[in-house]
């Protein structure tokens, strides 16, 4: 239980609670990685998308510290990780044993170019996004949209 309530205070701390360095480092610098980015881009897209992501690993990282399991070894749980984490989850594929090296070569070209073109678009959509909730600021009630 101790181990689930470190995850879910910071994930990766209940899994090198239970001696699991190297995936509790992994899921550390995921978390701490994100937080990162967080506290640079301020913007409410960057923050719904990081924020849920980031839930997302600490429900995972809690789940699995609570029952003591180890599925950082399952391919799918790495895959998985890679779809909400992005590129934080590379420590992770690159320390399965299950996945072969020119896989782990595939799969991090496949993520970075994709964590790519995600951050790209972000960037582009961000400003037209926020353009067109400041053309709607009129038609809804105050206090619903952050004030700027």
């Amino acid at each position: 239980m101790l181990a689930a309530t470190l995850s879910a205070i910071l994930p990766g701390l209940g899994q090198i609670y239970l001696g699991e360095r190297s995936n509790g480092l992994s899921l550390l610098a995921a978390s701490l990685g994100m937080l990162l980015i967080l506290s640079y881009d301020t913007s409410w897209f960057t923050g719904i998308f990081v924020g849920v992501a980031y839930l997302s690993l600490v429900y995972h990282a809690a789940k699995d510290a609570y029952h003591g399991t180890k599925n950082t070894e399952s391919i799918q749980y790495v895959l998985g990780l890679a779809i909400v984490i992005g590129p934080f989850c590379l420590p992770l594929l690159w320390q399965n044993k299950q996945i072969h090296t020119q896989a782990k070569l595939i799969w991090t070209v496949v993520i970075l170019v994709l964590t790519a073109l995600l951050v790209a678009s972000m960037v582009y959509l961000d400003p037209i996004v926020t353009r067109m909730l400041d053309s709607y600021k009129t038609m809804l009630p105050p206090g619903i949209l952050p004030a700027r």
